[in-house]
């Protein structure tokens, strides 16, 4: 099995090597949506761009983000660090839309589905990352700027509360 890192060398070493360069940035991006869900109180339309009642929106996450937030949708008009925060951002999206479309899709229809997945969600955020000293990269993350809609001081501020887990092999 691969870790992220390493599938993002193979399949796109140019992303891979902007991740290297501003490691901090991209492991913020990839729990943004989190971190602004909960840390800014946003909802989950707000900050994945799908919702679980709403399947015509489902595989179009990263599409409906551009949409909402077109200043973030061009590369070319973002400095390094910045496409570091959104690739971070694009990657958690991703990963949420397919672990909806491989696992819960089988609980879809049903009432009161959540409780069956509920803690599911949370080994997908554990998915191996592949970088050495994670909790020291994590900790490297202090921007207090934004990114378009991405809030970097509540994505710290959500580091933060978070960093355990990248300090511990098994935090409980």
């Amino acid at each position: 099995m691969f870790t992220f890192h390493e599938q993002i060398r193979v399949e796109c070493p140019e992303a891979a090597r902007l991740a290297d360069r501003h490691l901090p940035d991209f492991l913020a991006g990839s729990v943004a949506p989190d971190g602004l869900r909960y840390i800014g109180r946003m909802g989950k339309l707000a900050t994945h761009f799908y919702t679980e009642d709403r399947p015509e929106i489902w595989g179009k996450a990263v599409a409906e983000m551009f949409k909402a937030h077109p200043e973030i949708s061009n590369p070319d008009g973002l400095d390094e660090r910045d496409r570091a925060l959104v690739m971070g951002y694009i990657s958690h999206l991703t990963t949420d839309e397919t672990f909806r479309d491989i696992v819960t899709y089988q609980v879809h229809g049903m009432e009161n589905w959540r409780p069956v997945v509920q803690g599911l969600w949370s080994i997908v955020d554990e998915l191996p990352i592949g970088y050495p000293s994670l909790a020291r990269e994590i900790r490297r993350f202090n921007r207090k700027d934004r990114v378009g809609f991405i809030d970097c001081a509540k994505s710290a501020q959500y580091l933060s509360l978070i960093r355990g887990w990248a300090d511990e092999s098994d935090p409980w």
